[in-house]
Order: structure tokens, then sequence, then C-alpha cells
């Protein structure tokens, strides 16, 4: 299992394509964990509208904003999954098979660690700009 943590902080905007990005994956034995980081937007009600359509995404609900390190530490004390994956929530995948080659690798491998390339969407431009750090 792959353990899914997407820190939040009102970013309602980009949420719904991140969550979308991780429930169409091919790859399906996943947990996402929401950790909202008290997001004053309707970041939480959006999450927790997913939760309710799917068992695999969990919500912890910081009542205080600590910051983005303290909200993944958070999500990797509640993770289960043998491996974990940290998405930004303005960020998605853009590969339905990326968590499936992702764990595949890693377990061919024999790895703990799994680095992927990203590719940078200058939203104001509709620039891409490609980060290639590893080939699956």
């Amino acid at each position: 299992m792959v353990s899914i943590i997407v820190p939040i902080y009102n970013t309602s905007k980009y949420l719904k394509q991140c969550i979308d990005s991780v429930r169409q994956q091919s790859y399906t034995d996943w947990e996402m964990i929401i950790v909202n980081d008290a997001s004053k937007d309707d970041s939480l009600s959006l999450c927790t509208r997913y939760a309710k359509k799917d068992t695999r995404i969990k919500i912890i609900n910081n009542p205080q904003n600590e910051g983005v390190e303290k909200s993944r530490s958070f999500g990797y004390s509640a993770a289960s999954g043998d491996y974990v994956l940290y998405i930004d929530s303005d960020d998605w995948l853009c590969d339905k098979d990326i968590l499936k080659k992702i764990y595949n690798k890693a377990e061919e491998m024999r790895v703990d660690y799994v680095d992927m390339g990203m590719q940078r969407v200058m939203d104001r431009h509709g620039w891409i700009k490609k980060h290639l750090l590893a080939q699956l």
C-alpha cells in the first residue's frame, strides 16, 4: 500500500484536480491522508465530501495553523502504507499509472526511496518546465 499525504491550507481552488488525480490511478491500493492545517476557505468541506465518497481518503484536521512540515509529520504518523508519497495540494499526478510505476520499481529494486520527475506549469503564462530526476 502507498500512503499519500496531502497537507492543505486554503487551496480549495486546486484540491479537486489533486484528489481526482489520485483517485484515477490504475494502482488502487493506496490511502490518502489529507491534513487540513486550519484552512479558512472551503478546503475542509471539499475534502470531507471526497472522504464520504471514498473510504481510502482520511482527514486530519488541525485546529491551529502549524505549517507544511508539521502537517506532513502528522500525516506520516497516521500512515499505514509500505511507502509514503507527499503531494502538495496544488499539485497533481498527470500519469494515471505513476503510483503503479513507482510501487513496482521500489519492489523490483528492493529500495526504500524512489525519486521521480516533475513538470512545473507556470499558470500565468501556460509554460511547462520539465525536471527529469529519474526514469521509471
